[in-house]
């Protein structure tokens, strides 16, 4: 919702996969990422290939956390003092040399 009237990013994009939870359950991470990374390809990239660096984050909802340089998008997840699912796109440099 946060990325709806944006263009389509046409670079490689590193991405991150949020899951804040109570319970102590935990999703497989290929069953947790694909889903999402299919969703937002035409909304976010044009094509999931563009994905060249992914991540899946797990977080317990219960406890005390310090959050610096929270969004607005993130802090409204919080807010509902819920389960809730956080996708963090960041376009990527064009590389030059190898890592």
């Amino acid at each position: 919702m946060a990325w709806s009237d944006q263009p389509l990013l046409t670079r490689d994009v590193a991405f991150t996969v949020a899951v804040y939870q109570r319970g102590g359950w935990r999703l497989d991470t290929d069953n947790m990422m694909k889903p999402v990374q299919d969703a937002l390809t035409g909304v976010v990239w044009k094509d999931d290939r563009q994905v060249v660096d992914s991540r899946p984050v797990f977080m317990e909802l219960d406890g005390e956390y310090y959050v610096a340089g929270i969004s607005m998008v993130l802090a409204s997840g919080f807010n509902t003092n819920q389960p809730f699912l956080y996708a963090k796109v960041c376009e990527l440099p064009l590389r030059r040399s190898l890592p």
